[in-house]
């Protein structure tokens, strides 16, 4: 061993006893722990508590003999039985050993209870550090402090520190590091005394290769190559290796000039090759760079492709599928499709439809104009149908580069899964279908009554049984004619599955009389019989039903439907078909329901001459003068009777009696007349007296008497605006109360109805020449929908979300404007937006907007208990979303006309933090609501 080994020896020795150094230390903080927890579970455990019969640790006396007695005999055992096989000897300086601690010494305790300490045993030992190993002292010193805590009222009651005495890692450290010197200076002088035996017959031969290496290191070839090695007492190796060595010599000294002269070319080489080695290094750098790049790139690509919902292939000139295509691809043909001819793939078995694909897409290859090409690709299928599935074709011609470096082009197919767009498209377009049906059948009840009573008659004998085989081509031309006319009159009102089933009969008809035989009567009998056509118009009638109610059909030339029925229908119609589709079809299917807006008046005339005979009044007799166009006689009929207050007060207040008459110079009978007129869509209900006006004076007294107005806001009234006093409620211009008038509610009434249908009233008064009342409606069209602004939308949206977070967030906001429109601007989005499509009379987006701090605030309000953020952001979208859906919800209901014609699709929450929202050439409506802890913002893009 030499003194490198020796080196190696002492410095594993050294790192062992460092490992055990550091080791120690936590093992005895390990133990001090361990000692405490056991001491501190001792003195909490109910048992202990119930041996000295107190509930609680704090009611325990340290100054208790019996106390102090059981807790020194808990810790000595503890201590004593952890630390007995710590126990060590030492050897001191002066040759004497000394024991480790003793066993009750080992482990020092001290326990403070109550503010006394029943227990302590810490030594003198446990300070040390005053003596030249201080630091090591002080390093392996390990303390534990633990509290004592009263489990029942959860207050800390005393303490427990436990320590290791240091002096036991410290002997141990010693003890370690003497073994450690013991074992080098042992190890040192095995080495020297095996060396010394075995190294002795090889120092003079090696010696002597030791001198020739180094005289040849140094250049001395010749004399190196002159002098060989002797030896005296030779050794088998030794003697093989000095021939060896002779040889060598021999050998390099043939091989010196050979090598002196290759050397400089190989230097030249070498440099040559360190060049073109460090280009090939940076060249194989940058190829492995791209081809990392260009990998993650194709699997980029292929992962935007597999994830696209679209699948995407390509083939050549040859028409057979590249192997690269997207896993779209394969769930739409149920497989692997690389190699497949495309044509056959398209065609799916119709060979002409092959062939045709087939030669297009050659000579789109061949082609090379690109204004032809642009001819012949829409010459290719645009949709197909793959199974049960419904997919779109587009196509797109690439210039694609082979491994050869050729630019060739080929064909790019993206395929499009559109089976549920073709259901919905199928769904709505059936809808459609049966509401333009329904709508025909209402309007020309009579006619459809009598084409399905013919229809019905037909199928119980479509021709006769007993024609002559002769007469069996004109009977058979008979019957095409006969099912030729059902299908188009059938076709004619919208029932296209029925006409469809005619168009069947039909071929079949035509191919009989095409046959050389016709078929036999019975056998064309029994052939239509099979088909039962008569159920196919009862298939058509249960979906009348199911839309216009069990009653249809209940009379004969009688159709009853219900009005809500109706009224279903017209909201159906509103949410479904088109606006130029509820245009053409709303007018009639209105006039049903719809009635003259002078029949709401008709029962006037009759009652106002009845009441004149009441009042001992004479009134010539008249009729509603104009009044002829339709409305909805639900929506005007309130205000109809409310006018019943304007009759009677003209025949009660305002018409004089015959004798007051006579003497005023007018005729006995008073008259009263009431004409409607329709202008610029607004109706103007005109009702006029020419009795003894109203008198704006005692209007004035009265409603000074009845504390309706101060006698200063009374005065500086002008006479027209004193007359609108008639107006307000329990204001009369009688002295007495009858059965008839003078409670002041009437006229109060009539101007309720008037506002809540958007018009007006008023009154213009001549004293002894008569009173005339004109109230102004808005006219609601055959084929009106609702007018859906901008304010009359958004506006109440914004009133019901500031009530909606006020409620059930505490959160207050408010309009920081008005209502903002404009077409192709930007709609800036929040932290989290939520979205929901709504159709019908107005089509777009609604859009609910919101910070962070809203969003939490609102999720953390609306959920049960507290949560943490990960549960917040966890529920925060479903929260958004029922959020948005009951703000749209309730405020639709607040628009009675737009809650009927709207439908609303459920509710999508996105992150949208630093983005926004901008639909090309849609006009966009948004208001900002903000407060003090947060803001919101809501918007509706309208498509």
């Amino acid at each position: 061993m030499n003194y490198s080994s020796l080196i190696n020896l002492f410095l594993f020795a050294c790192v062992l006893l460092l490992l055990v150094t550091g080791v120690l230390r936590p093992i005895s903080y390990s133990l001090s722990e361990y000692f405490a927890k056991s001491i501190q579970k001792d003195l909490s455990s109910p048992i202990t508590l119930q041996y000295f019969g107190v509930e609680r640790l704090s009611e325990l006396d340290p100054r208790d003999p019996a106390v102090h007695a059981w807790i020194t005999e808990r810790v000595e055992e503890v201590t004593k039985y952890e630390q007995f096989s710590l126990m060590v000897e030492i050897e001191m300086e002066d040759g004497r050993f000394e024991s480790a601690p003793k066993p009750e010494d080992a482990v020092y305790v001290e326990l403070r209870l109550g503010g006394a300490v029943p227990y302590s045993n810490i030594p003198p030992m446990a300070q040390l550090g005053d003596g030249p190993f201080r630091e090591l002292v002080e390093y392996y010193k390990t303390e534990t402090v633990l509290p004592l805590v009263d489990e029942t009222t959860g207050a800390s009651v005393g303490s427990i520190m436990v320590g290791i005495n240091p002096k036991i890692p410290v002997a141990i450290t010693f003890l370690l590091g003497f073994a450690m010197l013991a074992l080098c200076i042992v190890a040192l002088m095995l080495t020297k005394l095996i060396a010394r035996l075995l190294t002795v017959p090889l120092i003079a031969p090696i010696t002597q290769l030791e001198q020739k290496v180094k005289a040849i290191a140094e250049g001395d070839f010749q004399s190196t190559m002159d002098a060989k090695i002797e030896l005296k007492r030779p050794l088998r190796e030794i003697e093989s290796l000095m021939d060896s060595t002779n040889l060598i010599m021999e050998n390099m000294q043939r091989y010196a000039e050979q090598l002196q002269q290759q050397k400089t070319t190989v230097e030249e080489q070498n440099d040559e090759l360190e060049a073109q080695n460090d280009e090939l290094v940076q060249s194989k750098r940058r190829l492995q760079e791209a081809q990392r790049l260009l990998t993650a790139r194709e699997r980029s690509v292929r992962s935007l492709l597999d994830n696209a919902k679209q699948g995407f292939l390509t083939f050549g000139p040859e028409l057979l599928v590249d192997e690269e295509y997207s896993r779209e691809c394969a769930r739409l043909y149920g497989g692997p499709i690389a190699g497949l001819s495309f044509p056959v793939m398209l065609s799916q078995g119709d060979e002409e439809q092959r062939l045709f694909i087939e030669r297009l897409l050659r000579k789109l290859f061949d082609e090379r104009d690109a204004a032809r090409r642009q001819v012949l690709l829409p010459l290719l299928p645009e949709e197909t149908r793959i199974g049960s599935i419904d997919v779109q074709i587009e196509y797109a011609m690439i210039a694609d580069r082979g491994e050869d470096g050729e630019l060739s082009e080929r064909c790019m197919v993206m395929l499009t899964d559109i089976t549920e767009k073709r259901q919905l498209q199928n769904r709505m377009e059936q809808e459609r279908n049966t509401l333009q049906t329904v709508v025909k059948v209402v309007v020309d009840y009579n006619g459809y009554s009598s084409l399905a009573r013919s229809f019905s008659e037909w199928v119980a004998a479509p021709f006769d049984e007993t024609c002559p085989p002769a007469g069996m081509k004109s009977a058979l031309f008979d019957l095409f004619r006969a099912v030729h006319t059902f299908k188009g009159s059938f076709a004619q009102i919208g029932m296209s599955r029925l006409a469809a089933r005619l168009h069947g009969v039909e071929s079949l008809v035509s191919a009989w009389s095409k046959r050389p035989e016709p078929p036999a009567p019975a056998e064309a009998l029994e052939k239509l019989n099979e088909l039962r056509m008569g159920d196919w118009l009862q298939e058509e009638h249960e979906v009348l039903r199911s839309v216009l109610g069990d009653s249809f059909f209940d009379q004969d030339q009688v159709l009853l439907v219900d009005r809500a029925k109706l009224l279903e229908i017209e909201r159906k119609m509103m949410a479904t078909l088109s606006p130029a589709d509820c245009s053409l079809l709303l007018p009639e299917l209105r006039k049903i329901r719809y009635k003259p807006f002078r029949e709401l008046l008709s029962s006037y005339p009759e009652y106002v001459v009845g009441l004149g005979e009441r009042f001992d009044k004479m009134i010539e007799p008249f009729d509603v003068e104009g009044g002829d166009f339709l409305v909805d006689g639900d929506a005007y009929l309130p205000l109809a009777r409310s006018l019943v207050h304007v009759f009677r007060n003209a025949v009660d207040h305002g018409l004089e009696g015959p004798d007051e008459r006579v003497e005023a110079g007018k005729p006995e009978e008073g008259t009263i007349r009431c004409s409607v007129s329709l202008q610029d869509d607004t109706i103007q209900v005109r009702i006029r007296d020419d009795g003894r006006g109203i008198d704006v004076e005692k209007l004035k007294r009265k409603a000074l008497e009845q504390g309706v107005l101060q006698a200063e806001a009374i005065e500086a009234l002008s006479p027209a605006e004193a007359m609108q006093l008639a107006f307000l409620g329990e204001l009369s211009s009688k002295d007495e109360v009858t059965e008839w008038s003078g409670r002041g509610v009437g006229l109060s009434s009539l101007r309720y109805e008037a506002e809540r249908l958007g018009g007006t009233v008023s009154v213009a008064s001549t004293p002894g020449a008569g009173t005339a009342f004109t109230v102004t409606l808005p006219y609601d069209a055959l084929g009106g929908m609702p007018d859906v602004t901008p304010s009359s939308l958004l506006l109440p949206i914004a009133e019901t979300a500031a009530s909606f977070f006020r409620e059930n967030a505490d959160l207050d906001f408010r309009p920081n404007g008005d209502v903002r429109a404009e077409t192709g601007g930007k709609m800036a989005l929040l932290n989290f937006s939520t979205f929901m499509s709504v159709q019908g009379v107005c089509n777009g987006m609604f859009v609910l907007t919101m910070d962070e701090s809203t969003a939490n605030t609102l999720t953390r309000r609306l959920a049960y208990g507290e949560l943490s953020p990960e549960e917040t952001r966890l529920y925060m979208e479903d929260t958004l979303a029922e959020a948005a859906n009951i703000v749209l919800g309730n405020s639709l209901k607040r628009m009675d006309e737009l809650e009927t014609y709207l439908s609303i699709d459920p509710p999508i929450t996105v992150f949208t933090e630093g983005a926004s929202m901008k639909v090309a050439e849609s006009e966009m409506w948004s208001i900002e609501l903000g407060g003090a802890s947060g803001a919101i913002a809501i918007g509706f893009i309208k498509m």
